[in-house]
């Protein structure tokens, strides 16, 4: 599985693999178009995290579909330009074009 990120506000899902031309799924529920993505690398937790070009940063579990949390407090002020997940402490980072990393719990979302 993976996902792309679209101006349209939109992220896809894909099958790798499939001889399916079609996104299985799409999360909806950006304002402006989304940027960056990236997965969770924790079994546990089956969510992405995107980045708009609002500044707005959300949590998504792609197995509910449901968008988890919206971090736009004392977030970015522009684009969104880079999101991820740390690879083994529980941090989410963002980066945006107005020079800001920010550093968000993986739980508390704060």
């Amino acid at each position: 599985m993976f996902a792309s990120a679209s101006l349209d506000k939109k992220i896809k899902i894909w099958t790798f693999g499939s001889q399916k031309t079609t996104a299985n799924y799409t999360l909806a529920g950006h304002e402006a178009g989304v940027n960056c993505i990236d997965f969770c690398r924790d079994p546990d937790k089956p969510h992405i995290v995107s980045g708009d070009d609002f500044g707005i940063v959300k949590i998504w579990d792609y197995q509910t579909r449901m968008c988890l949390f919206t971090l736009d407090q004392g977030g970015h002020t522009e684009n969104v330009a880079a999101v991820m997940f740390h690879p083994e402490v529980p941090i989410i980072l963002s980066a945006g074009e107005d020079d800001i990393i920010n550093v968000w719990d993986n739980s508390t979302y704060k």
